[in-house]
């Protein structure tokens, strides 16, 4: 706890894993509210991700306690001031929710098994129109709550007012935006590692890779917005956050811009979105770009004197 660098790698993946199960979600409930049917061959694997993903957010802050027992406080003593204890509530609801999306998804398969996986599917006559009505009834939900625990982890950067480099209110959008480009990469990375590049699958792909741009271009956009304010201020202090980001981590910047951006260009390649390799590749640069940009907000941040 001593060194901000091994403590900022614990909170940037935290974002990192936050905004994967954002998106992952989203991606679910996009196909039972606005009808995107083509997506529904992989609602489940949506509703995976996003259950892994927070699981792995949640175990990734335990370090950073020091004792893990220490979460039992956040229970017993919160303080609802607090935007970290909004978080512990959100992850966990988060995580609750995409559990449950996940069996409603899963009913009509385990309910076709034998043995333990039948004994704990829901006795319905009909499981197939039990999961599509329940699942459409819960997608309202699954999207605020995705959209919810992204912008309270934003919340807990923007209001540490002390850190120029977040006190802004555009990080709570930007999360979001970063968040749906990165969890849609990762549904669509493990959706063709199951499933392959069948030509049923290729609208679902094109859907996806239309998704992943939109999503980063607003995040760039977002992202840029703030940089023109912070050198329009004028201040060394305002400044001083630009060039640590700019000039001293410069090629990481560079990175977490070019890399998606080639990721957009390959994944919105009719051509290339035929081949297994171009799809793994595609996504994996916007991955890999969103990640490093999760770790910039750790230098400009704790670089700087408060």
């Amino acid at each position: 706890m001593h060194n901000a660098y091994s403590w900022g790698l614990y909170v940037s993946a935290l974002a990192f894993f936050v905004g994967n199960a954002a998106g992952g979600l989203v991606l679910s409930s996009m196909i039972y509210m606005f009808g995107v049917t083509s997506l529904k061959p992989f609602a489940r694997i949506g509703a995976l991700c996003a259950f892994a993903n927070v699981t792995a957010a949640m175990v990734i802050v335990l370090p950073d306690l020091g004792q893990p027992f220490r979460v039992l406080n956040l229970l017993l003593h919160p303080q609802i001031m607090s935007p970290l204890v909004w978080d512990v509530i959100v992850l966990n609801l988060y995580a609750g929710l995409s559990l449950i999306y996940l069996y409603l998804l899963m009913l009509p398969d385990l309910t076709d098994r034998t043995g333990i996986l039948k004994k704990i599917a829901l006795p319905v006559k009909d499981p197939a129109g039990f999961s599509d009505t329940w699942a459409r009834r819960l997608a309202p939900f699954s999207l605020v709550a995705a959209v919810g625990i992204h912008v309270v982890t934003a919340w807990i950067f923007a209001t540490q007012g002390a850190r120029g480099w977040w006190d802004t209110a555009v990080m709570a959008p930007d999360f979001v935006a970063a968040a749906l480009a990165s969890g849609t990469a990762v549904v669509m990375l493990v959706a063709v590692l199951c499933y392959g590049t069948a030509e049923k699958f290729q609208n679902a792909f094109r859907i996806m890779a239309i998704f992943i741009a939109t999503a980063f271009f607003i995040h760039l956009f977002l992202m840029y917005n703030d940089f023109v304010i912070h050198a329009w201020y004028g201040t060394d202090h305002a400044k001083e956050t630009l060039a640590i980001t700019l000039q001293e981590y410069g090629l990481a910047h560079a990175f977490e811009v070019l890399a998606p951006l080639l990721g957009v260009v390959v994944l919105l390649n009719r051509h290339v979105r035929k081949t297994v390799s171009g799809i793994i590749g595609g996504c994996l640069l916007m991955i890999a770009g969103i990640f490093v940009h999760r770790i910039l907000l750790m230098p400009a941040a704790f670089n700087q004197i408060p």
